[in-house]
């Protein structure tokens, strides 16, 4: 978070990021008038009472972020869901997803592998160990409603492969 610059008014949403280590950024940004959706699965620390903080943490070995993002949309974007799942080792929650989607044993591999694949990009020590910086992958990601329009149209899962 202290990467993000922001201002009264601002809307922030913070995702798979522990609140506990980033506290003082938080406070920072509470203290200029931002707005913050917190969702998270790590450990948060003590509770911040603040009317422009909406906190959404579960640190239950069951669950993962793109779980609880997928819980606040009311199951909109689930295929995304499950790639998540899959990348942080929630086969059996993923595998529910995929098998209420209707998915194939085919198709539930390809996210299975996409979500590992993800997931170990975020591996380093440094942004450059990385095949792609977070916020970029981010960003290569967002167009897509559907994690199989992704895989066809972008460059990132055979690179990652």
């Amino acid at each position: 978070m202290k990467r993000v610059n922001a201002s009264a008014g601002d809307h922030i949403t913070v995702l798979d990021i522990s609140l506990d280590k980033n506290r003082n950024d938080l406070n920072r940004f509470l203290e200029d008038d931002c707005t913050v959706d917190y969702i998270d699965h790590h450990y948060m620390g003590a509770e911040i009472d603040h009317p422009n903080l909406m906190v959404m943490i579960d640190t239950r070995a069951s669950t993962c972020t793109s779980l609880l993002v997928n819980q606040r949309l009311g199951g909109e974007y689930p295929l995304w869901a499950a790639v998540g799942a899959f990348g942080d080792n929630l086969y059996e929650s993923a595998q529910l997803i995929t098998q209420q989607c209707s998915l194939t044993e085919q198709q539930s591999d390809q996210l299975c592998r996409l979500g590992t694949y993800l997931n170990y990009n975020g591996y380093g020590s440094v942004l450059t160990d990385l095949f792609y910086p977070p916020d970029e992958l981010y960003f290569m990601m967002k167009p897509y409603e559907n994690p199989f329009d992704f895989i066809v149209s972008e460059e990132v899962f055979n690179r990652l492969q």
